[in-house]
């Protein structure tokens, strides 16, 4: 059960990579954690804004292609973590 100098530095590779994608891995969960963040803030916006003006109805509109934009961030970081 004796590691010889390039299994043991074999060994320490894997574990710095490792690490390397783990933190990748929870910034990306962290980014899509502010991501749902600003869509529910942006969300709640748009709606107390029309509820008070509903001259504007109009306006809600413009949250559906923003939405989208963000679904599609989220996609892009969930195949990022599932590459990594």
């Amino acid at each position: 059960m004796c590691e010889t100098a390039g299994e043991a530095s074999d060994r320490a590779a894997l574990e710095m990579e490792y690490k390397a994608l783990r933190d990748e891995i929870l910034v990306r969960i962290d980014l899509r954690q502010k991501l749902l963040a600003t869509t529910l803030i942006l969300a709640g916006a748009f709606l107390g804004f029309l509820a008070n003006n509903p001259e504007y109805q109009s306006a809600s509109l413009i949250y559906p292609p923003l939405a989208a934009f963000i679904a599609v961030a989220w996609t892009q970081d969930d195949y990022g973590i599932r590459d990594a």
